[in-house]
């Protein structure tokens, strides 16, 4: 095998149905690891951990490091040497035991929801092998993805999807369009301030914002990129 050339995840332009299987895998790994955070900081993270910033995996590293640490940077580096996926990486780093060390020497954060999650999805059995063909009801089977997670992968990976990312942002959009455009016909009408974690409320408002997207002529993705983009800044948070 030859070193792949994996294209970085880009905060400011989160949107991208050119991704192949290795970029796909990667993309999935950052949603997981972004989730309810700041994206510039974890795809800078993630970036790094997969040798795609001149920063990576420096031959010093820091002080602090643990022998588990610098094992775990070592393997990695040869993996990707190998040409092996993101995924595979994973799984190979989850044989030798070292996957947690390796995600503390990059100050991931939130150690144990992201190990789980990725340990899951790589596994020989029952992980996620087909990535170019997956679904939301098949993502979110693993722990650590959520309704949200799962259709924020799918949405801006795959064209012409009809979901929706219901973070604090789009929310807040849908109970500002509620209280100007609805209230005096429909009364009270509680929007949820943060995700809705059962599937049943939250394939409701999914449907309530599909329909303000078709109402004003918007493709989902970009129409979310967009309230983004007007309520919270440049880059993109999940």
């Amino acid at each position: 095998m030859t070193k792949q050339s994996l294209m970085p995840i880009d905060p400011y332009n989160i949107t991208d149905f050119d991704r192949n299987s290795n970029d796909k895998e990667l993309f999935l790994i950052f949603c997981i690891a972004v989730a309810g955070r700041s994206s510039v900081p974890i795809a800078a993270k993630v970036n790094r951990m997969f040798d795609i910033t001149k920063d990576c995996m420096p031959d010093k590293l820091p002080d602090n490091s643990t022998e588990t640490m610098k094992w775990s940077a070592a393997l990695m580096r040869t993996y990707l040497n190998e040409g092996m996926s993101p995924f595979g990486c994973i799984g190979a780093l989850c044989d030798e035991k070292c996957l947690g060390s390796f995600l503390e020497l990059h100050s991931l954060g939130q150690y144990s929801r992201i190990s789980k999650a990725l340990r899951q999805l790589t596994r020989t059995r029952g992980g996620l092998h087909v990535i170019d063909r997956v679904t939301v009801d098949e993502l979110i089977k693993y722990d650590g993805i959520g309704p949200k997670t799962a259709r924020f992968f799918i949405l801006h990976s795959f064209p012409n999807q009809k979901l929706a990312v219901l973070d604090t942002h789009i929310l807040r959009h849908i109970s500002e369009y509620v209280e100007l455009s609805l209230q005096h016909r429909v009364g009270k009408f509680n929007v949820p301030r943060t995700t809705p974690q059962a599937e049943n409320e939250y394939k409701f408002w999914e449907i309530f914002w599909l329909g303000l997207c078709k109402a004003n002529g918007k493709d989902p993705a970009l129409y979310d990129l967009e309230v983004w983009k007007n309520k919270g800044g440049d880059a993109y948070a999940a």
